[in-house]
């Protein structure tokens, strides 16, 4: 059975100003493949964890913004294959933007977990998208995620914290943060009502209490951050998502190809949220200048940077010599006839 947690705000005073339009960011996490219940324990675990980043608005916030709902779902059964193909299946059948999945296995006194995540293709594939004016009309040019699959490297969680967990729907309710009152248990479904380190107040079957994660913020890798920084990026959450970002880049475990990924993510989230990011996205294209998705994100932040120049600039005819210079360099990572690579030439020109 498909069970969820959904992230709601806590009531406030003024009313929000700035409401997101989009549907609620989802991800679904079935339980991992492993013996008895050592897979569901650990995939109870990573969901907490993730849903822990879950936010509705920053704080302070004097703007009023919303981020909207996030929305993660869990099952208790793994995934009918271990592939990517399958985690895209069953996101499709249930309109989830993201799939944590993978295998869990003792060894000695812990638990070692090879997490996988995987995006089925969608319109949040857009993240980052300007408008450059011409005299023929607005030419828009956008990116795409960098990419839908990924396997982590492997980590490992103690056996005293896997054993804790043996499902969402299993955690007591507590009148208070510190009571040993036990009101009741969180139901297949719960919201969160207010997010505190390891505690959250949250809403199950009608009921209101506290929850205590404890021992989940002394295990959280990698995985956790860069999850919850896509789902960040996808509820326009910028500020947010280059924090958890920045984690990820820090982790020196961090595999290469992650942490690429992890610089343009935060590359177009600082851009999107008016500031700086050339240097995550420049860092990206020294990490590894031969692939697709970190020239195209290149490329962006010049079209980006020219867009916001003045015609009489003279730094702007050094940008647009350098900017074609990296096209030239790299046209061979692109279709011959990509249209994407034309669009950005065509800007280049004018």
């Amino acid at each position: 059975m498909v069970r969820g947690l959904v992230m709601t705000l806590v009531a406030v005073a003024t009313p929000l100003s700035i409401v997101a339009q989009r549907p609620p960011v989802t991800l679904f996490v079935p339980a991992f493949e492993g013996p008895e219940s050592l897979g569901r324990n650990v995939a109870t675990i990573l969901n907490l964890q993730i849903w822990q980043t879950l936010r509705k608005a920053p704080f302070p916030n004097p703007s009023n913004v919303t981020f909207g709902d996030g929305l993660i779902l869990w099952d208790e059964k793994p995934l009918s294959s271990q592939t990517h193909d399958d985690a895209a299946r069953v996101a499709r059948n249930n309109e989830a933007d993201l799939v944590l999945w993978g295998k869990a296995s003792r060894y000695g006194d812990g638990v070692v977990v090879q997490a996988y995540l995987t995006m089925p293709v969608s319109e949040r594939e857009r993240i980052w998208e300007v408008a450059v004016p011409g005299r023929d009309g607005a030419s828009r040019i956008s990116v795409e995620v960098p990419r839908l699959r990924y396997e982590f490297r492997p980590i490992v969680l103690t056996r005293a914290i896997v054993d804790s967990y043996l499902s969402p729907g299993a955690l007591k309710l507590y009148a208070s943060p510190t009571s040993m009152e036990v009101i009741g248990n969180v139901g297949g479904a719960f919201t969160a009502l207010e997010q505190g380190g390891n505690v959250a107040r949250v809403e199950s079957n009608g009921t209101k209490g506290w929850i205590r994660l404890p021992l989940l913020s002394a295990s959280r890798s990698e995985v956790v951050d860069f999850v919850g920084g896509i789902i960040r990026v996808f509820r326009a959450d910028w500020d947010g998502a280059a924090r958890l970002l920045q984690n990820v880049i820090a982790n020196p475990q961090t595999p290469t190809t992650l942490r690429l990924d992890a610089h343009l993510y935060r590359g177009v989230a600082l851009e999107r949220a008016g500031l700086d990011g050339t240097p995550d996205l420049q860092r990206a294209y020294e990490l590894n200048p031969y692939d697709r998705a970190t020239v195209a994100y290149l490329l962006m932040n010049r079209v980006v940077t020219l867009s916001r120049m003045a015609a009489s600039d003279p730094a702007r005819g050094r940008l647009v010599s350098d900017t074609q210079r990296l096209i030239t360099t790299n046209r061979y990572l692109f279709p011959s006839s990509d249209l994407w690579l034309k669009r950005v030439s065509d800007v280049l020109a004018r």
